[in-house]
């Protein structure tokens, strides 16, 4: 029900994930009820038959940094990230594209490529392009381990991102 490839239900501090081709109710690829880190993640090819295809976070103020969510699927709301939080939750230096419904709920994002969104405030770089990844896969297919989400140097998204806090 919650959380098919990864669940965290209280701190922790989780580095160097792959989150791919899972699938749950809520948290297809990951489902966050604790104030959690985690860094350095590619959250990719999971489906949610509620919300939260790559991520759910429920009333908690995880940080989400230098993170790829691609490629994932919810049928309700969420395909990439879904926040059912008005807390703190925090998102940083990370990718959020190619995903059914995209972001859903409220997050602080700073230095982030978000598909659909304008916001230029906090070094967010406007989500109306695509960020070029090498060979991405479509959401449609998730649960799904297939996709390269390096990457291409010429993306527009290559050193965005906010250095300090890497």
């Amino acid at each position: 029900n919650y959380g098919g490839g990864f669940y965290c239900g209280g701190n922790g501090e989780y580095n160097a994930l792959h989150i791919k081709g899972n699938k749950a109710k809520n948290g297809g690829g990951a489902y966050i009820s604790g104030p959690a880190n985690l860094t350095n993640a590619l959250i990719s090819g999971n489906y949610a038959s509620e919300n939260g295809g790559g991520i759910h976070i429920y009333y908690s103020a995880p940080v989400l940094t230098n993170n790829t969510v691609a490629g994932n699927n919810a049928v309700i709301a969420g395909g990439g990230i879904y926040s059912s939080s008005s807390n703190n939750s925090k998102i940083r230096n990370s990718v959020i594209y190619g995903n059914s419904k995209g972001l859903s709920g409220y997050m602080i994002a700073s230095y982030c490529f978000i598909e659909g969104s304008s916001a230029t405030t906090n070094g967010n770089i406007p989500g109306s392009v695509d960020p070029q990844f090498l060979e991405p896969h479509v959401y449609t297919n998730a649960p799904s381990i297939l996709g390269n989400y390096i990457l291409k140097s010429n993306s527009p998204v290559v050193d965005k991102g906010d250095n300090s806090i890497y």
